[in-house]
């Protein structure tokens, strides 16, 4: 089996190079790197994740809660999140909170994923308050919210257009010549149907 000192031989490279190729670093030229991965593709080199992971400092582990997996939308990002990570070596862990009843069990699943020393945590939270996610992100800067949008923490967030979505969905409608037109919305306390809701709504009055 290859070790690293076998990659720095035939790329002509030190070990401290191939080290730092392969923890990222910008400090490796495109031309050694270039060695580094040609060497590791012809020697079949596989790093050894833990090895990489005591000399980075760092779990290579993403941490994902979600409310739910009963829906196709959280089947789905799951699906996306999962392949991205393991295009670049890392995995993933996950806090479903289906049966969580109160902010308090929720929060609950959160701390199952800090005590995994994760390198940082994806929420996808449609109904917990702002409030409680300001004081998350106060405990835990390495958090992402997924699915909101909340002015407040407006570079910890990621959202689609959920208005606008609604927006689109009500002026197709109306072009198709409908006018008597039913609206089936997930629960109301949840920011994305909310925002669909409102977005429905914009423009259909005045059209219809």
């Amino acid at each position: 089996m290859a070790t690293i000192k076998d990659v720095a031989k035939l790329a002509g490279v030190g070990v401290g190079t191939v080290s730092r190729y392969l923890s990222g670093s910008a400090s490796v030229s495109s031309a050694s790197g270039e060695k580094v991965a040609s060497a590791m593709a012809e020697l079949n080199y596989r790093p050894n994740s833990m090895a990489r992971s005591l000399s980075s400092k760092r779990s290579n582990i993403i941490g994902l809660w979600v409310p739910s997996f009963s829906g196709s939308f959280h089947r789905k990002m799951l699906q996306t999140i999962e392949r991205e990570l393991r295009k670049r070596d890392k995995h993933i862990i996950l806090a479903n909170a289906e049966d969580a009843k109160t902010d308090k069990e929720r929060i609950g699943c959160l701390d199952y994923l800090i005590e995994r020393d994760c390198d940082g945590i994806l929420m996808s939270c449609p109904e917990l308050s702002v409030v409680e996610l300001a004081r998350i992100e106060a405990r835990y800067p390495k958090v992402v919210f997924i699915n909101r949008d909340i002015e407040e923490l407006i570079d910890k967030t990621f959202c689609v257009n959920h208005y606008q979505g609604g927006r689109l969905a009500a002026e197709h409608l109306i072009e198709l010549g409908h006018k008597e037109i039913a609206i089936v919305t997930g629960r109301m306390n949840a920011q994305d149907a909310l925002s669909r809701h409102q977005g429905l709504l914009t423009d259909w009055p005045k059209r219809v």
